[in-house]
């Protein structure tokens, strides 16, 4: 049995997350449809873009001319041709999934089938960040993904240790960094996450926005130490991440609201370079290890693509 196979969009500028989509529609249909935005759709939809009508038909034709079973068609909408037309697959990128579940239900409303949606994944650019025409014309990336300016991060705090820990790992996974404080907004005292949050909001012309936050956790076993990461970037998506947690003594605290340190209790010398958790583990692992711990595991659905496939992560 044929498969039908339909996507759309505007191909201006083929970069590579439009060849995975190609790719993805020509790896699971027979016939493959691709709805070309129309020269008047984009006055409306994407005044930007230059290329006519004509122009992207001919590089997409250069493109796909070594493959087989294709047409070009325009399109003066998103929706019409895949609701009236007979396809049985509709390929959609992370960004025009819910355009795709928007199609199904007007098709079922029309008494036709619902189509299968195929979501692809972003293909990140080196800022671990999707490549798009719109980053492309901006001269951000080039149609590679290579970053052509600095990675621009932004964080709410004057706490020497965690803009070290964010220089150092943002550095570590991207190649040209520039990182900028603020003084930390009055946070009021709310959950751990929160507080990330409010550190991490994101200023405009910022990529990434990035909060790092301590607290004490209350469990059954008793009282645990805990390190809380939250990455926002310019696309409204937000990832968190936990250092490995561990429990405290159980006067700790009690101490810490009375303004009685750990290192009082115990009576070590103290200064600027240990902290709490390097006494509790005679220096063996430290403070800034987990907080590293928390940023990279915030990083973890940003490296694999996935934070832009579920929507149950992104901030409301």
């Amino acid at each position: 049995m044929t498969k039908r196979v339909l996507l759309g969009g505007t191909f201006d500028g083929i970069h590579l997350g439009h060849q995975k989509l190609l790719d993805t529609a020509f790896e699971i249909g027979d016939e493959v449809t691709i709805g070309l935005v129309t020269d008047k759709m984009l006055k409306k939809w994407k005044p930007v873009v230059e290329k006519s009508f004509e122009e992207r038909k001919a590089i997409l034709k250069e493109l796909l001319n070594r493959r087989d079973n294709w047409s070009i068609v325009g399109i003066s909408d998103p929706y019409s041709r895949a609701i009236k037309g007979d396809y049985d697959t509709l390929v959609v990128s992370w960004e025009t999934a819910e355009r795709g579940k928007e199609i199904n239900r007007r098709r079922e409303k029309a008494g036709k089938s619902p189509l299968e949606l195929k979501i692809v994944k972003p293909v990140l650019a080196d800022d671990l960040l999707p490549i798009s025409s719109t980053r492309i014309r901006g001269g951000i990336i080039d149609v590679h993904g290579k970053r052509l300016v600095p990675v621009r991060i932004h964080t709410y705090t004057e706490d020497l240790q965690e803009i070290s820990v964010i220089k150092e790992v943002m550095e570590r996974l991207m190649t040209d960094v520039e990182l900028e404080t603020s003084k930390a907004n009055n946070i009021e005292e709310t959950t751990l996450i929160e507080k990330a949050k409010c550190k991490a909001e994101l200023p405009e012309n910022y990529d990434y926005g990035i909060g790092i936050e301590s607290g004490i956790l209350e469990s059954e076993h008793g009282p645990l130490k805990i390190e809380c990461a939250v990455i926002k970037d310019n696309i409204k998506q937000t990832s968190i991440g936990f250092g490995p947690g561990f429990l405290l003594p159980r006067f700790w605290p009690k101490d810490v609201k009375e303004g009685v340190t750990l290192v009082d209790r115990i009576k070590v010398n103290y200064n600027d370079d240990i902290t709490r958790v390097d006494v509790l583990t005679e220096r063996r692992v430290g403070k800034r290890d987990c907080m590293r711990s928390a940023l990279l595991t915030a990083m973890i659905p940003r490296m694999s693509g996935d934070l832009f496939l579920k929507p149950s992560l992104q901030d409301p």
